[in-house]
């Protein structure tokens, strides 16, 4: 059994807990924040913990941060804090639900897949992903740092994709296509070519064009 501080007191951090508490032996002893977002002293009946007091409150470390912060920046602030917490000395976990289907052993640190997840033989996995439920990692497909992909995704096989992307819902990548870093794919779209970097694939017919990372941040609004 370990002992889990989330990072976040978001939707997806109180479902998060949930998940811990129903589906491992883990246990949750609190959530945490940067001091300066720290408004309340509890969130789902856990104490509130500055970031900045950790190590004062647990000398010992003996616990796991699990990050679930989302898809802000393009997954930028989660890159950000999965590094401040690094940098700090702590444990970064990771959740895999018991009813995903993991055949690759090549995953990274602090990623979270959801109910129903399928990762394929010979794929590999960076760090700090999100994929939720039923989405599809084929096989031999290399997946890199701090992305996120919506529910019922597919990634077909010998497929890429780069750093902090973010992949819609129902989204298909084809077989052998590369989507590069800081790629927004909408909810439905089929990337059937490879893209270049800060670009967005609106669904239906496929359309991509340049984008920064201001305007995708806004685009998921």
């Amino acid at each position: 059994m370990s002992n889990i501080i989330i990072f976040g007191t978001n939707a997806f951090s109180k479902l998060m807990k949930w998940y811990i508490e129903n589906d491992t032996d883990n246990k949750v002893i609190g959530f945490t924040l940067n001091s300066e977002y720290v408004k309340e002293k509890s969130f789902c009946e856990c104490p509130i913990y500055e970031f900045e007091n950790l190590d004062k409150l647990f000398p010992e470390k003996n616990f796991e941060i699990l990050l679930t912060v989302g898809y802000s920046q393009m997954n930028g602030v989660r890159e950000k804090l999965f590094n401040d917490c690094k940098n700090s000395g702590y444990k970064i976990g990771s959740f895999i639900h018991s009813s995903v289907t993991l055949f690759s052993k090549n995953i990274g640190e602090g990623n979270i897949l959801l109910e129903n997840v399928r990762v394929q033989p010979f794929s590999k996995i960076g760090d700090g992903n999100i994929i939720q439920h039923f989405t599809i990692v084929s096989h031999e497909v290399k997946v890199g740092n701090f992305n996120y992909f919506a529910g019922n995704a597919h990634v077909a096989g010998l497929s890429q994709v780069g750093n902090r992307c973010f992949v819609g819902i129902n989204a298909i990548i084809q077989n052998g296509v590369k989507l590069a870093s800081y790629n927004l794919v909408g909810a439905g779209a089929c990337v059937s070519k490879n893209t270049e970097e800060y670009m967005i694939t609106a669904p239906n017919k496929m359309r991509c064009f340049k984008a920064s990372i201001r305007a995708m941040d806004l685009f998921l609004r």
